[in-house]
């Protein structure tokens, strides 16, 4: 566990105890730490935030100590990945909720209060979401109806993930989805799941579905965690009045070949959870031999264009395949 830095306690319970788990993000973590500072100051929403560094090197931990001095910070030795990292946040968590939120997302006025309403009403929602919009104001999709099947890790084996993810992000696109869009995230809902980026939970459902499982080093945790809040009888919801900024992918930037097989393995801890007999034998084929076929492409235009990038993409998928 995690040694955390002495910081006076009021007798008063806080509303919301904030989860920031950070990994060399010192140049995220002022707009982010201010934005939930101003926004609990104006929603009237009382808030302890606990900042966990997972072994940064860049100065993080000093850094906080002198401009965030009210921040109570846990500090892990090493990295060791998104779900311990939340998981030791909760353990120091004493608001009548935990709110989970990225290091690179800001919260916008209102979102606070809108959250903290909102469960206050459901007391049968055990996890919450919130909208995510990109830099630029559009909606950023982060809600699902269905959870992760085999055409998700077909996908990721095949490398589509990538590809439909900048497809997706392609202007043409965004506007052709644009009402579909707006249409499943204009409203309160219940979903399957939702992304990690921002979300409130309820401490009595953490306490009987348990933490979030530290199998999955990052991706795939928020997927496992809702599938586990369902199975022991809370819903999973999201509310279209909680607007959070995410610049996607901010704090996952400088991935390396650990990150990369890291991710992949994430991938099979899924299906390896969820999926027995014949199916997971599949699914642990599929992966295999898509990282195969990584492997092979990667090296072959590493060589042909001389990227470094492409090199570490290929060593990433030979760590995998050692792991799955």
């Amino acid at each position: 566990m995690g040694v955390g830095v002495p910081q006076a306690r009021s007798s008063r319970q806080p509303d919301i105890s904030a989860i920031i788990v950070t990994w060399n993000g010192r140049h995220l973590l002022d707009t982010c730490l201010n934005a939930l500072r101003t926004v609990g100051a104006a929603d009237r929403v009382s808030i302890e935030t606990i900042v966990v560094d997972n072994g940064s090197s860049d100065g993080t931990c000093d850094h906080l100590r002198r401009a965030h001095a009210y921040v109570r910070l846990v500090r892990n030795s090493e990295n060791r990945g998104f779900a311990a990292g939340v998981n030791a946040g909760l353990r120091e968590a004493r608001g009548r909720y935990s709110l989970l939120l990225n290091s690179d997302a800001r919260v916008q006025p209102g979102a606070l209060r809108a959250l903290v309403d909102s469960m206050d009403r459901r007391t049968d929602v055990g996890l919450l979401a919130c909208r995510l919009e990109n830099p630029d104001g559009s909606l950023q999709p982060s809600i699902n109806l269905t959870f992760p099947g085999m055409l998700s890790l077909v996908g990721a084996a095949a490398g589509l993930q990538g590809v439909i993810f900048r497809i997706r992000r392609h202007p043409a696109l965004r506007t052709a989805l644009k009402p579909w869009h707006e249409h499943l995230h204009g409203r309160f809902r219940t979903v399957a799941w939702a992304g990690g980026t921002c979300l409130l939970v309820r401490p009595e459902a953490v306490r009987k579905v348990g933490p979030l499982d530290e199998r999955f080093f990052f991706f795939q945790e928020d997927a496992d965690w809702c599938r586990r809040m369902w199975r022991d009888g809370w819903r999973v919801a999201y509310i279209p009045d909680a607007r959070v900024v995410h610049e996607w992918g901010a704090s996952s930037r400088r991935a390396d070949p650990e990150i990369i097989a890291r991710l992949f393995e994430s991938h099979w801890r899924y299906y390896e959870k969820y999926y027995t007999g014949p199916v997971r034998v599949a699914a642990r084929s599929f992966l295999r031999g898509g990282l195969r076929a990584r492997v092979w492409t990667y090296g072959l235009l590493s060589r042909l264009t001389g990227s470094e990038s492409l090199s570490r993409s290929r060593d990433g998928c030979r760590l995998a395949l050692e792991r799955i």
